[in-house]
């Protein structure tokens, strides 16, 4: 039985791709170089530093290690957000998973803001509950978290020209290709973000 769980314990936690689910697809090129650095960085906490049972990542410190500086400059009011949010803390539970954590102040649980990307204006609003908590399992080149029920980051994002999209955040996975969202309304799309094949 031991062995059991052990092994379901190196089993990715993000559900494969429904097939006939539409997906929208969004582009970022370069996004490969800052996808490798999460999670080379990532690995070391994971494996390396096997003493340290937890390690934290700042949201603010995601947002600028993936963003270019023109899209910081211009989103000002998402980085001064993000700053005041307090590090997610990873526990690790063996080499390939652990789970996540981050509390969130009362006052920061809601924002809105519209964010300039390149060409593209979106209307974005996020919403935390008061713990924002899941489990994660990793390679070295793929880290998925799922988010557990009552513990997911909810949002509302609308381009104009295109059909707005409401959910909250089930299941998040990073790679080398690409960002996948797999959303937890069973009508909204999954959200992949493409780091090549870009126009």
């Amino acid at each position: 039985m031991a062995l059991c769980g052990a092994a379901l314990a190196q089993s990715p936690v993000c559900p494969r791709p429904i097939p006939d689910r539409p997906v929208h697809v969004a582009c970022a090129p370069g996004g490969r170089f800052a996808a490798a650095a999460i999670l080379s960085n990532f690995a070391i906490d994971q494996t390396m530093r096997g003493d340290v049972g937890t390690f934290q990542r700042a949201p603010h410190g995601i947002f600028t290690s993936v963003t270019s500086q023109e899209t910081q400059d211009g989103n000002a009011a998402l980085g001064a957000w993000l700053a005041r949010l307090a590090a997610a803390s990873f526990t690790r539970l063996d080499t390939a998973t652990g789970t996540l954590r981050m509390d969130v102040d009362e006052e920061d649980r809601s924002f809105t803001t519209r964010m300039e990307t390149g060409e593209t204006t979106t209307d974005l609003s996020l919403t935390l509950p008061q713990r924002v908590e899941g489990g994660y399992w990793r390679t070295p080149g793929v880290l998925q978290i799922a988010f557990w029920k009552g513990r997911r980051v909810g949002f509302k994002a609308s381009v104009a020209g295109a059909s707005e999209l409401a959910s909250e955040v089930e299941c998040l996975t990073i790679s080398g290709d690409g960002i996948r969202l797999l959303l937890s309304a069973d009508e909204a799309p999954d959200v992949l973000v493409r780091f090549d094949s870009c126009p």
